[in-house]
């Protein structure tokens, strides 16, 4: 079984991306939603999931904190941000609290289901970290 958490305030784009992730994964899904990013932190430092798919845009606390957070408790979650922003200073933000040894990804929302499909793969199926070609040439 995969354990899939879904961070995101908008609950269309809550679901929307639960179908996605249904077609990528072809073994039993567990996927458990917040609708912001204290709850998502939370979630995720009680319940450990194998892939977090996290908007950095939300309220309560954003997905950066969020994600500070998990990996400071030695969690190793994966975590793929799935934002509508690209601007350079959100990646190098990113780019710093990122352990050098997470596995991780940025993924433009709304680009495409085949990005999102192509970067759940890379990030939990592959193993290896997936950022948008738009915003790769900002990261670290």
């Amino acid at each position: 079984m995969v354990n899939i958490l879904i961070v995101e305030d908008m609950a269309e784009l809550r679901e929307h991306a639960r179908q996605v992730l249904a077609k990528v994964i072809e073994t039993e899904l567990n996927v458990q939603t917040a609708s912001n990013g204290q709850e998502g932190m939370e979630l995720a430092l009680k319940t450990k999931p194998d892939l977090v798919v996290m908007d950095i845009s939300m309220p309560e606390m954003n997905g950066i904190k969020a994600a500070e957070q998990i990996w400071q408790s030695k969690n190793d979650t994966k975590i793929l941000f799935w934002s509508q922003y690209h601007r350079e200073t959100y990646v190098r933000s990113l780019g710093r609290i990122v352990p050098d040894d997470a596995i991780h990804g940025y993924l433009i929302k709304g680009e495409s289901d085949e990005k999102l499909e192509i970067a759940v793969r890379q990030v939990l199926l592959d193993g290896d970290p997936y950022i948008d070609p738009i915003v790769a040439g900002g990261q670290k």
